[in-house]
């Protein structure tokens, strides 16, 4: 049966908000009737909203989990400043509260540096994971100082201000499409969301004080599948897709017309290239048959 829930769930990084969809697996069933779980984490400034496509696609035959991240969404503050593998490690106490053994990780930037976090740290948790739009290196340079303008705006006129409005025009491609303007008005809505406090502490913790994953990417054992679109000012084309080859076999996707939110404005390419991971990690689950040999008497 195909259900939606709603858990509070204490964690090391605060009390998150999660929403579980699709379907449970029945008491009278073994694991082999288990859905296989989805678990998405935003990108920073935007929340759960932004997956409503991809768990309206998948919950029909996958449990999908998606959380709002500490100071966004309905999850509360976080009580001190954070590390990736802090956040990596709140992702797994939900899924030990959730009873999932395992699952595919689908991140979106922050989302996307938690994600190679929990993958290196638990990588026997994890079937796969989708990367989407999430530069492994730190700030630096005029993106650097883009998002430095971005945390004084918002700390002087907070997140339910006009900052709203022109950080979340930035994020979608001018080339987006007919809808751009609902794209932006969806991310916009996302930042209002946001808490003006615990947004501070979030983002000093995500976007300053992360570490340099791009010398952990080659330590990445799971199946990978790499996004970036190609209007992303944040995010080369050419430097996305050098990451991505760093880490062992991993496919990369280029989403044409899309900027930092790849799967709100091209879910036409990527929920199919999510699909695809998801039918290989559920290849690679089921049990192997073989057929006994008969020799002649």
């Amino acid at each position: 049966m195909t259900t939606s829930r709603t858990h509070r769930i204490a964690t090391k990084v605060g009390t998150l908000h999660v929403e579980d969809r699709g379907p449970l697996p029945s008491a009278s069933h073994g694991d082999q009737h288990r859905a296989a779980t989805v678990l998405c984490w935003p990108s920073l400034f935007a929340d759960a909203r932004t997956f409503d496509d991809l768990a309206q696609e998948l919950g029909v035959d996958h449990r999908v989990v998606v959380v709002d991240g500490p100071g966004h969404g309905e999850s509360g503050a976080p009580p001190a400043p954070f590390s990736l593998a802090d956040c990596a490690d709140a992702a797994m106490e939900i899924c030990d509260h959730l009873a999932i053994d395992r699952a595919t990780w689908v991140g979106t930037a922050w989302g996307g540096h938690v994600g190679v976090a929990a993958a290196l740290r638990h990588a026997e948790r994890l079937d796969g994971l989708v990367v989407m739009n999430a530069p492994m290196a730190p700030w630096r340079g005029g993106d650097l100082a883009l998002m430095r303008l971005s945390q004084v705006t918002l700390a002087v006129f907070g997140p339910r201000s006009f900052v709203a409005r022109m950080i979340a025009d930035k994020s979608i491609a001018a080339t987006a499409g007919p809808d751009r303007a609902a794209l932006v008005a969806l991310v916009e809505a996302a930042l209002r969301r946001c808490d003006r406090r615990a947004l501070r502490v979030s983002m000093a913790s995500a976007m300053f004080g992360r570490e340099d994953l791009r010398p952990r990417l080659g330590d990445v054992r799971v199946p990978t599948v790499f996004v970036a679109g190609t209007d992303d000012a944040l995010f080369p084309l050419d430097e996305a897709r050098a990451q991505a080859s760093d880490i062992p076999g991993c496919r990369f996707v280029a989403v044409e017309r899309s900027g930092h939110h790849s799967l709100l404005e091209r879910p036409d390419v990527v929920l199919p290239a999510v699909r695809m991971l998801l039918s290989g990690t559920a290849a690679a689950r089921a049990p192997q048959v073989t057929s006994a040999s008969s020799t002649p008497a």
